[in-house]
């Protein structure tokens, strides 16, 4: 949800979403190295499929290791305004100002 509060001599603009600073801003995302296991289904001529099934519906489960590595999340701004904008509203205040 987006926000906004106005004074005299200003107006904020912003979101209280947690993941607002991320999508604003852009990210880099440190995850550790851990343990996980996969699960299978083994076929009839034993051979083990490539899918990845449910725990429920597996017939073979692997233990797995995953490496720490990191994930960037590009910026994806959503607040601002563009310099057409800033033009565009400092032209307003000058009319405005005019009357």
């Amino acid at each position: 949800m987006i926000s906004y509060e106005v004074g005299s001599d200003y107006v904020t603009v912003g979101s209280t979403h947690w993941l607002s600073p991320t999508h604003q801003l852009g990210a880099t995302i440190a995850i550790p190295a851990r343990e996980g296991t996969i699960y299978r289904m083994k076929g009839k001529n034993g051979q083990v499929g490539r899918r990845f099934v449910r725990r429920e519906k597996a017939n073979h489960q692997t233990k797995v290791s995953f490496p720490a590595h990191s994930s960037t999340i590009p910026a994806r701004p959503f607040i601002g305004i563009s310099a057409q904008d800033e033009a565009n509203i400092f032209e307003d205040v000058q009319d405005w100002l005019t009357l």
